[in-house]
């Protein structure tokens, strides 16, 4: 029997706006239209973006460039993002 292909339910609306980039881009805690993320922020000295999860866990992404962050504000799918990208390209620490 063919096994059924899994498509996952996202988010298309999700990119943050130019206020909400500003704040995710310079360290503030910003509210992701995610049914799996909380919040999200980039702090550019370190460079890393950290996550916080419903349910609570928190955690960050290293090594991550301007233009990753600016890419993951962009994504119409943080959790797509997280999936496609972030997870195949970035080391993760839990906080």
């Amino acid at each position: 029997m063919a096994r059924k292909s899994y498509t996952p339910q996202r988010h298309t609306d999700a990119g943050f706006t130019a206020a909400e980039k500003y704040s995710f881009l310079f360290g503030e805690w910003t509210k992701c239209r995610s049914s799996h993320w909380v919040a999200a922020k980039y702090l550019e000295d370190k460079r890393e973006l950290h996550v916080e999860f419903k349910g609570g866990a928190k955690g960050y992404y290293q090594n991550v460039s301007m233009e990753e962050a600016m890419r993951f504000a962009e994504e119409p799918s943080k959790g797509g993002a997280q999936h496609d990208w972030l997870m195949k390209t970035k080391s993760w620490v839990y906080a």
